[in-house]
């Protein structure tokens, strides 16, 4: 007996239900089943909680973190003593949005045999989608040669540090996370996945869970819509940590902020050349330390710099790479 006929047979379901759930496929019975039994493969790939469990970057394997910058982008970020954290819809690579949504695509076609028109429905209604989620990029490696496109400074932050810094900065005087309304953010650090074995395995998952639901539509639309919701929150949560294996190099460690809202909408605190930021205003003390690159010439001023901003007890180091 699976989850589903425990539940119909423990509680006062209508009988126009349960003739209802009787007309699913076998493939829309075990999707509506995912829904509930945690031993499920839809289920164990899908929940929310798996997915940040998972891909968390712990603290304790990542104490400390780096995010490269350019000389102007330090200078603004010291100058005000705030970062400014991207939308996910705004993020420098324009692919990186729909790397998830081609990826399920060419699951739906190639392993689930999906008609054209499937596919179809399911690129329009994904990518319609849009939670208000928010991107700091970071990486535990402080002299990376890959990130210097990003800039000669590589800014040193504390994992656990940050993590509550900006959990009591964007929810202040929220005790617990059952508290949040709107405008709350959870906050998690998450560790990119570049492995497409490890990507697809959870992908095809959530996507096969997808087509059953979108195929029963008709007979259970109220089920397999909540179904679709459910698939559609995974594959949003994949598109913040999977990305294209060929960036690999980047070893990319980045802190999600998901806004609360009541709405398929953005809701940032500014808008900068029209695009949606939160701004992170941060004390001096979580800075532990600034690293340049070999192309930083005038060091000096650099150093003076940071001290008349109010840093005074951050390091400014040279990087350990040759060139």
């Amino acid at each position: 007996m699976d989850k589903i006929d425990r539940i119909l047979a423990e509680n006062n379901i209508p009988e126009d239900t349960k003739r209802m759930i009787r007309l699913l496929s076998k493939e829309g019975r075990e999707a509506l089943n995912s829904m509930w039994d945690e031993n499920s493969n839809f289920w164990k790939h899908a929940q929310p909680v798996k997915i940040a469990t998972r891909f968390y970057a712990d603290p304790k394997k990542y104490k400390n973190l780096f995010h490269y910058t350019n000389q102007l982008g330090m200078k603004g970020i010291l100058d005000n003593h705030t970062f400014r954290i991207g939308s996910q819809y705004f993020m420098n690579d324009p692919e990186e949005n729909i790397y998830v949504s081609k990826l399920a695509e060419n699951i739906l076609k190639k392993e689930e045999n999906a008609t054209d028109q499937e596919i179809e429905d399911f690129r329009s209604d994904f990518r319609s989608v849009k939670l208000d989620t928010y991107i700091w990029s970071f990486t535990a490696n402080d002299h990376s040669q890959a990130l210097l496109r990003y800039g000669d400074f590589a800014l040193e932050f504390e994992n656990q540090k940050l993590q509550e810094e900006l959990s009591e900065y964007f929810n202040p005087n929220v005790e617990y996370i059952s508290e949040f309304t709107e405008g709350n953010c959870y906050v998690f650090p998450l560790k990119v996945e570049y492995d497409e074995v490890v990507q697809r395995e959870y992908v095809r998952s959530v996507v096969h869970t997808w087509l059953s639901a979108y195929r029963n539509y008709s007979i259970d639309p109220y089920d397999m819509d909540e179904i679709i919701k459910n698939c559609y929150q995974a594959l949003n949560l994949f598109c913040m940590c999977f990305k294209n294996p060929l960036l690999r190099q980047e070893e990319e460690i980045r802190f999600v902020l998901l806004r609360v809202s009541n709405n398929n909408g953005l809701h940032p605190d500014t808008y900068i050349k029209d695009r949606p930021v939160l701004l992170f205003e941060f004390e001096p003390s979580l800075l532990n330390s600034i690293i340049y690159s070999k192309q930083v010439k005038d060091i000096t001023k650099v150093k003076d710099f940071v001290v008349n901003k109010g840093f005074r007890n951050v390091s400014v180091i040279p990087t350990k790479l040759p060139y």
